[in-house]
Order: structure tokens, then C-alpha cells, then sequence
């Protein structure tokens, strides 16, 4: 077993306003690798997602949520019909508006759930997407690819990968105290 490294609060930050640049190349991308991160979910469940997610938010609030739903998700029991929803608030570190830009492009570029087209589409060659997805390891190796374009040490990450989306919120939660049943519930976790 190898645990991967959390990020940290500056990685996020990059990831953030990556997210909110509607047309820096790897937005669309930084926009799901978030999703991940701030609801806590993994990238595999994600992946099998086919509710196209979107912002709930309170007219003059500044605190909105991404939220969806999965109906496939590792802990689900057998044969359950219960849909698990997945919500991440915003704002996250910064104040980037990332979500309503993420998914109008998303949207624009005709990425939807519910038409195949998960959060980690894959790119074509000839431009546009795939209704294939990034297995979770390729998903990995872009979220090194893209910290190591913004200006992060290779080696220190080096030990990032897909898992570090899911463990990074729950790292600060530990931090900050919550107990173990907590971070096990805010991870979609079951008890072994």
C-alpha cells in the first residue's frame, strides 16, 4: 500500500484560478481535478458519474455548492438502487470563481454526463472529447503534469497522484482535529 501526498493549499490555489482561466487549455481538466478534491470523491467514482453536476447556490450568497449525484460508487453495497450525492463548496482557497466557469465550458464544448461525456473525458487527437475516460491512473499523471507546468518541484511531486484529490480535504480535516468517524463519513467511507 502507498499512501499518495495531500496537496497543498498553494497547489489548490493554482488548481483554482487554472479553473476559473476560461481558456487556458488544461481548465476544463483543472475544473474536474477540483470537483474531486473539494468533495472529497474518487476519481473512479467519478468517472462512472452520470448526472452532469452542477452549482446550487443562494441568490446574494457568496457560498454556493457543486453538487451530483453517483448511482455506482466503490462502498455502495450490492443491489443498493440509493444514489450517494457528491457536493464540494465553494469557495475553496481562493475566491476564483472556478465552478460556474468550469461548467459553462464544459457545457459549451458539449461535455455532459448524461450523454457519456464524464468529468474525465478523453481528449481526441483531432480535437474534442471522447466519450472514453481517463483511467484513474492517466488522471494522475496529468494532475503531475499540470503542477509540474505551473512552477512545482518534480520530485516534491512526485508522490501526487489521483488518490491525492481525495485525501488532500480530508488531510486538512485531520489537521484541523475532526475525529476519525468524521473524516471517514466526509470520505464516503464505510467502516471496515
Amino acid at each position: 500500500l502507498r499512501q499518495r501526498d495531500a496537496l497543498s493549499v498553494d497547489m489548490v490555489r493554482y488548481l483554482e484560478n487554472l479553473a476559473a482561466n476560461d481558456s487556458h487549455p488544461d481548465g476544463l481538466l483543472a475544473g474536474s481535478l477540483l470537483f474531486c478534491l473539494l468533495s472529497r470523491a474518487r476519481v473512479g467514482d467519478l468517472r462512472r458519474g452520470a448526472i452532469e453536476p452542477f452549482v446550487d447556490a443562494s441568490a446574494g450568497s457568496s457560498v454556493s455548492f457543486v453538487q451530483t449525484e453517483l448511482g455506482s460508487y466503490k462502498t455502495a453495497r450490492p443491489g443498493t438502487k440509493k444514489r450517494m450525492p457528491v457536493v464540494a463548496p465553494h469557495p475553496g482557497v481562493t475566491e476564483a470563481s472556478w465552478p460556474r466557469v468550469w461548467l459553462d465550458r464544459r457545457a459549451r464544448e458539449g461535455l455532459d454526463s448524461s450523454l457519456g461525456f464524464g468529468l474525465f473525458a478523453a481528449p481526441l487527437v483531432a480535437g474534442g472529447f471522447s466519450t472514453l475516460q481517463l483511467k484513474t491512473s492517466e488522471v494522475g499523471q496529468e494532475l503531475r503534469r499540470i503542477l509540474a507546468a505551473g512552477g512545482f518541484d518534480e520530485e516534491g511531486i512526485s508522490n501526487n497522484g489521483a488518490h491525492s484529490l481525495e485525501a488532500t480535504c480530508l488531510a486538512w480535516a485531520a489537521k484541523r482535529g475532526l475525529s476519525p468517524e468524521t473524516r471517514r463519513f466526509l470520505g464516503y467511507h464505510r467502516l471496515p
